[in-house]
């Protein structure tokens, strides 16, 4: 069990985030900290999108907890980048 929590397999940034322009130093931290987090089952579902200067995270709500899943993800993007998600899936982050 102990190994299996210190090894699991981390997702690299380009599958968890779409973006159609370079993304500022804010995002790139705040998925660094999205990428160590956990999740149900270390599936890491939750994508982030980052079109036209807007930044919004989904899950694909296809499992009992998915959006639990997200709202993780969401807080630890949140953490580190000093912002706020709106609430459910495709919710967009405002920066404090």
């Amino acid at each position: 069990m102990v190994r299996s929590a210190t090894h699991r397999k981390v997702k690299i940034m380009e599958e968890r985030i779409i973006s159609n322009q370079h993304l500022p130093q804010w995002i790139q931290n705040g998925m660094k900290t999205v990428l160590l987090a956990p999740s149900a089952k270390n599936t890491q579902k939750a994508i982030f999108k980052y079109e036209n200067n807007i930044l919004s995270a989904q899950i694909a709500d296809d499992y009992s907890i998915d959006m639990i899943n997200l709202g993780i993800a969401k807080k630890h993007f949140e953490l580190e980048a000093e912002g706020k998600f709106e609430l459910g899936n495709e919710g967009i982050f405002h920066l404090k």
